[in-house]
This record gives C-alpha cells, sequence and structure tokens, in this order.
C-alpha cells in the first residue's frame, strides 16, 4: 500500500504525529503540484476534524509551495498591515481555523491568518458565514485584532459578530462591530471573558474574508 495514502487515511481519521510527518517526507515520485494538493487536502481535514497539530505541520510545510496568488497576497500583507504591541499571551497563535465554507480561498494561508504577518480566507456567500479560531492556548481574552480585507470588497464587512465557547458549541456573544473599516482593536479590559475558541460571524448574507486575527490575553492553562 502507497504510504501516503495510509497517512491520509490516518490524518482523516484524526492521528496525527507519526503518520502526518511521514506523509510529507516521503515525497518520492511527487512533484510539486501533488505535494501542494495534498497540503491543500490535508489543511481541509484538519479543520474538518479540529485537528490542530496536523493544520500548524501543514500550513507550515505548505510555505514550500505557496503559488503566485499566495505570493501576491502576502505581500500586500508586508505593505498594508502595520504592527502593533499588544500586551499579553498571543492565545491564537498556533491555532487552528476553520470556516462555514470555502470559495474563493486559499487554505494555505489559513495558518498565516493567526500569526503577526496575516494570511487571508473567504468562505462561500451565504446566511451569517462564520470563521472559528480554536485558540492555541485557552485564557483569559484582553484584544482581539481584525484586518479586514483590501480594496473594494472590504465594504462587505459588517457587522461582525465575536462571540466565545469553551466547547466550541455553546457561544456567547461578546462584541459586535458597527462599521467598516480596515482593521478593528477590540479590548476587553474589564469584561476578560474566558474561552477556548473564538467565533467571527458576518451577520448577514455575503462572502466573508479577512486578512487576519489576533486573539490575546492570559494564558490559563
Amino acid at each position: 500500500m502507497d504510504i501516503r495514502i495510509v497517512g491520509v487515511t490516518y490524518l482523516k481519521a484524526g492521528i496525527q504525529d507519526s503518520w502526518l510527518k511521514v506523509v510529507l517526507n516521503d515525497t518520492t515520485g511527487m512533484n510539486e503540484k501533488s505535494l501542494r494538493d495534498l497540503c491543500l487536502r490535508g489543511i481541509r481535514l484538519a479543520e474538518k476534524n479540529d485537528d490542530m497539530v496536523s493544520f500548524n505541520v501543514l500550513t507550515k510545510k505548505a510555505e514550500a509551495y505557496f503559488g503566485p496568488s499566495e505570493k501576491r497576497i502576502l505581500a500586500e500583507n508586508n505593505e498594508k498591515i502595520k504592527g502593533m504591541i499588544i500586551e499579553g499571551d498571543n492565545l491564537s497563535k498556533g491555532g487552528l481555523l476553520k470556516l462555514s465554507s470555502y470559495k474563493y480561498d486559499t487554505p494555505l494561508l489559513h495558518g498565516k491568518v493567526l500569526s503577526e504577518e496575516g494570511g487571508y480566507f473567504c468562505t462561500g456567500a451565504s446566511d451569517n458565514p462564520w470563521a472559528i479560531v480554536q485558540l492555541a492556548k485557552y485564557g483569559e481574552i484582553r484584544d482581539v485584532v481584525i484586518v479586514n480585507q483590501f480594496g473594494p470588497d472590504r465594504e462587505r464587512t459588517k457587522p461582525i459578530e465575536i462571540s466565545v465557547s469553551m466547547d466550541g458549541s455553546t457561544w456567547e456573544v461578546i462584541h459586535q462591530t458597527n462599521e467598516i473599516k480596515d482593521s478593528w482593536h477590540v479590548e476587553f479590559s474589564q469584561s476578560r471573558p474566558r474561552a477556548r475558541y473564538v467565533r467571527f460571524c458576518l451577520k448577514t448574507k455575503n462572502y466573508f474574508h479577512l486578512r487576519k486575527i489576533m486573539v490575546y490575553g492570559k494564558r490559563l492553562e
């Protein structure tokens, strides 16, 4: 049996470390397009199965197979996203991003959405599309930073409802944006909600696309 197929089967079943590494290191007979496709399919499987370890390994591996689209997006981010100094732990870095649907999307950049340099995601057009961040660290949230899509498509992003959850099923709304901006910095200096998951929901029918999501606070585990 082809060990790559075995590895993808194990990934789909939610089994992580050793088999995933075997899959990604066994590149015999595979061209760059095949490896890129393997990363893309694996990222979506990892998101579907809430497999944070595989998501992070695959999105890191995918950097070797970025095409013109991903490189253009990262160049735009480098030019337009301004750094921001925020105190506290970066709870989202190394987490997992999952979407309500995929459309004009590049899953290879999903991991970078949760990084300082930013990435990109885009859902299909639907009622109340969402993006859920499974935090790498359970914690007390103090700041959330969101960077909007660039260009005329930025006008679609209103309003965004932010909710938190401990189990990914029961949600508590903690904020809603009321205006279209290039970016949002939401502070929770008083309420400081605790969460393992943070959901960003576009409260209308449209495509939902962002460049960056960062969640800061105090790690509690």
